[in-house]
């Protein structure tokens, strides 16, 4: 009686771990070949039957398994019968990783990171600058400040044939406008004393504004534009201030490291 009581619990038991086992199947097919294995064993017990040799080793690749499709399907085998499961196979290990987006990190040269500095960075460099960093620091420092961005070889090669380009095309304009530059003669009006003085003077800045007054607008807006000289025709000399009398005057301009013209320039009295 205790024996026939016994054998009844613990085929419930078995039961009972089996529907769970199913249940968890059911959410994860990562663990279905245990709820092959809880079927199994209920029916083995069932039958009053050892479990079968593939379950030895299961864990090694290509050693035979149970399928999560078998698994569910609640096929009572006769007792002493022979099971073949030398069919049932698993392709991948149980619970492979898998793989993070973009975990493929930076490309490195020379075990370094390539980056183009989008903001000051004391020892590291300007805006604009492409310099190669460790890839801590990049990480760490200029990633997360936002201080600099990942760059490629080609994106490298496009930008520098792009600034090349805006480099000619500023160098043709410098020389268009200076060719105009010099044929100019630019009269400025001032009050002035009976002896020639002018009240004020004329400085850079005002020669600089006379100018665009007579060019197309936008012709002398680079930051390259500046007077270099101012020189006296009469005398020959070259002024270290602003003009402070009527007279004539030779002005020389800069209009790009590779351009710079001379112009004339008269400070005449206003009438």
């Amino acid at each position: 009686m205790m024996a026939l009581h016994s054998s009844f619990l613990t085929t419930v038991a078995s039961f009972f771990v089996s529907t769970i086992l199913h249940i968890l199947c059911n959410r994860s097919g990562s663990i279905g070949i245990f709820c092959e294995a809880a079927d199994v064993a209920f029916i083995n017990h069932k039958n009053h039957r050892s479990p079968p040799a593939p379950f030895k080793n299961s864990l090694c690749r290509d050693e035979p398994v149970f399928s999560p499709k078998s698994a569910q399907q609640n096929v009572v085998f006769p007792p002493g019968s022979a099971v073949d499961f030398s069919y049932l196979r698993r392709s991948d290990p149980l619970f492979m990783a898998r793989p993070k987006k973009g975990a493929a990190g930076p490309k490195l040269k020379n075990g370094k990171v390539q980056v183009k500095i989008t903001k000051f960075v004391e020892g590291t460099g300007r805006v604009g600058d492409i310099v190669l960093v460790a890839p801590a620091f990049w990480e760490n420092k200029l990633k997360k400040t936002k201080s600099a961005v990942l760059i490629s070889d080609e994106e490298v090669a496009s930008q520098k044939a792009l600034e090349e380009q805006n480099a000619s095309d500023c160098l043709s304009t410098a020389k268009d406008v200076g060719s105009t530059i010099s044929k100019m003669e630019l009269t400025i009006r001032r009050k002035a004393g009976p002896s020639g003085n002018i009240f004020g003077g004329v400085g850079k800045k005002a020669l600089i504004e006379g100018l665009k007054e007579e060019l197309p607008m936008g012709s002398l807006e680079s930051k390259a534009v500046k007077i270099e000289t101012v020189k006296e025709e009469e005398s020959g000399e070259v002024l270290k201030h602003d003009v402070k009398k009527l007279g004539k005057y030779t002005v020389r301009i800069s209009l790009h490291p590779k351009v710079a013209v001379d112009f004339k320039v008269e400070v005449a009295s206003e009438s």
